[in-house]
């Protein structure tokens, strides 16, 4: 029964926590207590499904923060924080269970990719009426104290934007809502396949800060006694390694990727990494054979038996 109560709940949070980001700033301010309870679930090891609901649910709540970022709406201390909180738990001297440092290192993955979500009109119809159930007072035209929930007690300010936040015309019109919950949804929750937050690479000064981050969660992970830490690593690396920067657009265009012109990985780690994916590359190259057994005929009680005879006849005759 608890169990239950707990994935219920799991379920739940990511819709009560886009409330809270709505009508109050001071949410934001607890995310470390709201992050490390969420690990004390993921953690668990009696219940595989719980482990998968506090995943997704992980996943929804770092995917709703970055949304809000992605459109101007956060300062840049709320996503500080995030990758504070997830670079520490990358660490085998603050994290010691390897479940969280795992998931810690793959979560900095849907950062930057995201995550599908649900296109589905019915689900965005049952999302707006589930908001409306939920939020009567924004739906009435009642006043909003808050505004639309700055983080902490900052408010951003245009150099903010203009530097780290790639704010366009077509986003301008986006307004913070409430989420419905995708928690127990894999399909929905899977980490995308186009990274949507590349301005977080894009731009200098809030590149620098974030890739530090990202290495050392990166360094973390590939030095890491879990052999299901390292795998979930170098699957991160060979992700960013497809992704590549233009640099010097007016010097031919030269172009470079992640992994190899951002990150600081030392030579030993990319010499673990290179051996990693010529062994997933033998490994798939293998072909299964198509030939097919041939299956014979079942012989019939009646000709079995006629063999034996035929077969002692033969033997007697033979002594």
């Amino acid at each position: 029964e608890r169990s239950n109560l707990a994935m219920n709940a799991l379920e739940m949070f990511p819709n009560v926590l886009s409330i809270a980001m709505t009508h109050n700033g001071a949410a934001f301010q607890l995310l470390d207590d709201i992050f490390s309870s969420l690990f004390l679930v993921l953690r668990n090891k009696r219940s595989k499904e719980l482990n998968q609901f506090a995943d997704g649910c992980c996943i929804q709540c770092i995917d709703m923060i970055m949304d809000w970022h992605e459109h101007g709406e956060l300062d840049q201390e709320v996503l500080w924080e995030i990758c504070h909180i997830l670079r520490d738990n990358t660490n085998q001297k603050e994290q010691k269970h390897d479940k969280v440092r795992e998931r810690c290192v793959a979560y900095f993955g849907y950062i930057l990719y995201g995550i599908f979500g649900v296109a589905d009109s019915h689900h965005e119809q049952e999302a707006s009426t589930q908001a409306a159930l939920l939020t009567p007072d924004i739906e009435n035209g009642a006043s909003n104290t808050h505004g639309f929930s700055k983080s902490a007690d900052f408010e951003i300010i245009d150099e903010d934007k203009e530097n780290c936040v790639d704010v366009d015309d077509d986003k301008s019109s986006w307004k913070p809502s409430v989420y419905s919950s995708l928690v127990g949804q894999k399909e929905a929750l899977k980490i995308s396949k186009v990274m949507k937050r590349k301005y977080l690479l894009d731009n200098e000064e809030c590149a620098q800060q974030f890739t530090q981050y990202l290495n050392d969660a990166i360094q973390n992970g590939l030095n890491d006694k879990s052999g299901e830490v390292r795998d979930t690593t170098f699957k991160l690396m060979q992700k960013l390694e497809k992704e590549e920067l233009e640099l010097e657009p007016d010097n031919e265009q030269e172009k470079k990727n992640i992994v190899n012109h951002m990150l600081q990985i030392d030579p030993l780690n990319m010499s673990k990494f290179n051996k990693w994916k010529d062994r997933k590359n033998r490994t798939g190259s293998k072909k299964k054979s198509n030939r097919k057994r041939i299956k014979k005929p079942m012989a019939s009680s009646q000709t079995q038996h006629r063999a034996r005879v035929e077969s002692v006849t033969l033997t007697i005759d033979a002594q």
